[in-house]
């Protein structure tokens, strides 16, 4: 099981045939999430001994560490690969809809990206390629506390601006 968001999460099993995987959404509903949770709960809430939800608190994140984490090749790296990898959607693009994406995710002490969450945005639609581009990054170089690896929160800004606009 793998968190995306703090509302939704990715499981993978082995179904007999090949591994399967499905991404599930926590919904609002009490009734509907209840439903749920009686069925996934004998079958997904215990790995290892701890619960998902002792495996999700274990992992603190942490706003501040001694080193920040770190993109492979550092910022100039980071900028190309943005450059490179974000499409613009073609329906905000014909509405001239610009802007800045911001984008909150967490390196994992592991260097993995996760739990991304737009904070701010004009669009969902940039939203949405925002997240997709954050999500496909390669792993991270872990921030590091006392030495060790941890979980630190990172915050991006993804512009969005149609070439030739005038000012």
């Amino acid at each position: 099981m793998k968190w995306l968001s703090d509302d939704m999460f990715e499981m993978s099993w082995f179904n007999g045939r090949g591994v399967a995987t499905e991404v599930w959404k926590r919904v609002e509903n009490d009734d509907l999430e209840q439903q749920v949770l009686r069925v996934l709960k004998p079958m997904f809430l215990r790995v290892e001994g701890l619960s998902v939800a002792d495996m999700y608190a274990a992992d603190k994140v942490y706003e501040k560490a001694d080193v920040p984490p770190q993109y492979p090749g550092g910022i100039n790296a980071l900028m190309e690969y943005m450059s490179s990898n974000i499409y613009y959607p073609a329906a905000c693009v014909k509405e001239k809809v610009e802007g800045r994406v911001m984008v909150s995710f967490v390196v994992d002490k592991d260097g993995n990206v996760t739990r991304p969450k737009v904070v701010k945005s004009p669009d969902v639609r940039l939203s949405a390629e925002a997240v997709r581009v954050i999500m496909a990054m390669t792993k991270w170089k872990p921030a590091r506390l006392d030495g060790k690896p941890v979980s630190m929160k990172v915050t991006a800004p993804i512009m969005f601006a149609l070439k030739g606009k005038k000012k």
